[in-house]
């Protein structure tokens, strides 16, 4: 049981550096097509219309879907005043105590959003951007980006009471 838990936790964090390596692709792109874009103005050889919207969609589909990877390598934002204060144990399971909530809270979103891109597909909304979409479709970002968080979460209250893991992730968190 404990293997294939392994070997689960291993595959779902190379598919959040993968989702991360390609944000940071799509980042760079913005960096060449941006002033690309500027400069077929300029030159008033045309434009990319499109662009915007493509930047619009990616950028919110980053944030959403690297939201793991963040999780997975603890580069978000934390306040550590209480866990700082407490022993080592008690630490613990304050961390444990906040992942199971974290997932939790994690798996309403996810069923708030499967009732919304429910509705948007029945309704048949559609966005009114240059490239528009279906709202549905962009609710399954937020459904998987919150599906994945929960599943970090939970691997990280796995890991709770890990000797090998540091309650203050320190100085190897993050960037």
């Amino acid at each position: 049981m404990s293997s294939a838990l392994d070997g689960f936790e291993a595959g779902f964090h190379r598919l959040n550096s993968a989702i991360a390596t390609l944000i940071g692709i799509a980042i760079g792109l913005w960096a060449i097509f941006i002033p690309l874009n500027l400069l077929l103005v300029r030159m008033e050889w045309g434009n990319m219309p499109w662009l915007i919207a493509i930047i619009e969609y990616s950028l919110y589909a980053g944030v959403f879907l690297g939201a793991p990877w963040v999780l997975q390598v603890s580069g978000h934002v934390r306040v550590d005043v209480l866990i700082g204060g407490l022993s080592d144990r008690a630490g613990r399971r304050m961390e444990l105590i906040i992942d199971l909530f974290g997932a939790l809270l994690c798996t309403v979103l996810v069923t708030y959003g499967v009732m919304s891109a429910l509705d948007d597909f029945q309704l048949g909304e559609v966005n009114d951007k240059y490239v528009p979409l279906p709202g549905w479709q962009l609710l399954m970002v937020y459904i998987v980006a919150f599906a994945m968080l929960a599943v970090e979460f939970l691997i990280r209250a796995r890991h709770a009471f890990d000797e090998k893991a540091p309650v203050d992730p320190g100085e190897e968190a993050g960037f």
